[in-house]
Formats: C-alpha cells, structure tokens, sequence
C-alpha cells in the first residue's frame, strides 16, 4: 500500500526498473549455492527523470557487466 504522503506523481511514475544504469562495483560476495553476486552503488531515476535514488545493494552477478 502507498502511503498518501507520497506525491501522486512519484506514485503515478514509479522507479525505472527496466533502465540500465551506471554503477560503482564495490564487492564480490560467493554465495553458499555456488552463485556470485555484486555490491553496487548506483543511483535509480523513476521513469518521468524527475526523482532519484542513490543507493547500494546486492545484485546477481549475471546482472552487472563492465562498462
């Protein structure tokens, strides 16, 4: 549920999740089933280009490629 303190046109447009974005690699973690994932750094943009987020997670390593 969205809270209604959240500007309809942030909720109208909603962060890009299909965009390739540049990031910072900032580590390699081996999973314990074998996978190897990636910690990034990287800021998402909802899809009207008017808000942003910088933020760091854990990405699947199949999902990061050099620039």
């Amino acid at each position: 549920m969205v809270s209604r303190e959240v500007p309809i046109g942030v909720r109208a447009y909603g962060i890009d999740n299909t965009a390739t974005v540049p990031g910072e690699l900032l580590a390699w973690q081996l999973t314990a089933t074998g996978d190897w994932w990636a910690q990034i750094r990287l800021t998402l943009h909802n899809r009207n280009q008017r808000g942003a987020l910088e933020t760091e997670l854990w990405a699947p390593g199949a999902a990061v490629r050099p620039r």
